[in-house]
């Protein structure tokens, strides 16, 4: 079952995807509800192995007993995995913390294990170089540790240095891609051959330079935060050439991997994978 909701099998992708949203918060700043989920938010999930640099990933579960048995679904739609407890216990006393303990086991293996294998399949599949015909265009991306999402380290568009003029007009000093949406397949050509492509999209958050003496750590400010000063996560879209989002990022993707991308902005067509 988990499975099939997950991979939207027995209901349409836009029904899941409204249906994996809270409806409403809690008291507690870690726990929301939704229907019928009862939902964890596991705040400190280390963005790579031993980082202390760390991000939230919402556990959806829904738990059930009747009379001596004891069961829990619990999805982690970020992953696309999720896990099912059952229990048993005849005094009605031992079952339930057998299940809790076991949901806790699975998932302080599971999701560290998922978080390891994305960034291995994302640095597999997208990572690399890429170049845009005889442009002097260079794009490259690429997993660091203790960053989310891939990086990107290097954006040459006609021999100008787009994230170095980035930095000097804005301050910006990195660029990580974080994943948006699945589109449609559609007719690409990134390397001089046609072929049908699903495209994958991303947005670029860029990440501010770092203040010498931040006024929110000496202050304790309840409305500004670290994420929010060093990553723009609320101004996606804000950054605009021609009226669209000089951020959009989108991967054009075949039966043999990456073959090439697009800045819908720049206008400038596809840059193909060496």
């Amino acid at each position: 079952m988990g499975t099939s909701i997950l991979r939207s099998t027995l209901l349409p992708q836009n029904t899941t995807s409204a249906w994996l949203l809270p409806n409403a918060h809690t008291a507690h700043p870690l726990k929301s509800v939704g229907k019928p989920w009862e939902i964890f938010r596991l705040d400190s999930v280390p963005v790579s192995a031993g980082s202390h640099t760390t991000r939230a990933v919402d556990l959806y579960t829904k738990g059930g007993d009747v009379s001596v048995y004891h069961a829990v679904l619990g999805l982690s739609p970020a992953h696309g995995l999720g896990f099912a407890v059952l229990a048993a216990d005849k005094a009605r006393i031992i079952a339930p913390g057998v299940h809790t303990l076991l949901t806790e086991l699975v998932v302080r293996t599971w999701i560290p294990a998922a978080e390891e294998a994305a960034r291995a399949e994302a640095k597999d599949g997208f990572a690399g170089t890429y170049s845009l015909g005889e442009s002097n265009s260079t794009a490259r991306f690429d997993l660091v540790d203790d960053r989310q999402g891939i990086a990107v380290t290097q954006l040459v568009y006609n021999g100008v240095d787009l994230l170095a003029a980035l930095g000097q007009g804005l301050g910006y000093v990195a660029a990580d891609l974080h994943f948006f949406g699945e589109g449609g397949e559609v007719d690409g050509d990134g390397d001089g051959k046609k072929r049908r492509t699903k495209r994958y999209e991303f947005r670029a958050v860029f990440q501010n330079e770092e203040p010498e003496d931040p006024l929110w750590r000496k202050e304790k400010l309840m409305t500004i935060h670290e994420c929010d000063v060093y990553w723009n996560w609320a101004s996606i879209g804000g950054l605009t050439y021609g009226n669209v989002g000089l951020d959009e990022f989108v991967f054009h993707v075949d039966e043999q991997g990456v073959v090439s991308f697009e800045m819908p902005a720049l206008r400038a067509g596809l840059w193909g994978k060496l």
